[in-house]
């Protein structure tokens, strides 16, 4: 993929800090990365309290957080990356199920 690193940097950053985030110090969290025919696919999963399809819906949105005293910046600036960069962001989450966000990019072969 054509990427730009910064950037690629920050998204995993907010990402994996979400994720830490989210299980508090008493959960797992992983990050994969699958390579498929025409597509790159990052993953992030933790095994948090998961999300109420209204808050997932609005997760994108700059300054929108759960958090206090957090800024809400973290998911809307992975999700201007994967746009940038060609791609998309989509998070999977149910409440008790953890959440699973993944960027997903056109693989240049």
């Amino acid at each position: 993929a054509v990427v730009d690193p910064v950037a690629f940097e920050g998204a995993v950053r907010a990402l994996t800090q979400n994720a830490m985030e989210a299980v508090n110090g008493q959960g797992s969290v992983a990050v994969r990365l699958q390579v498929q025919d025409e597509i790159l696919r990052l993953s992030v999963r933790d095994s948090g309290p998961g999300m109420e399809a209204e808050v997932a819906a609005r997760a994108l949105e700059p300054f929108f957080t759960t958090r206090p005293g957090a800024a809400g910046l973290g998911l809307s600036q992975a999700s201007a990356f994967a746009r940038q960069s060609s791609g998309v962001l989509a998070i999977d989450s149910a409440p008790g199920e953890g959440a699973e966000v993944s960027i997903t990019l056109p693989r240049i072969v």
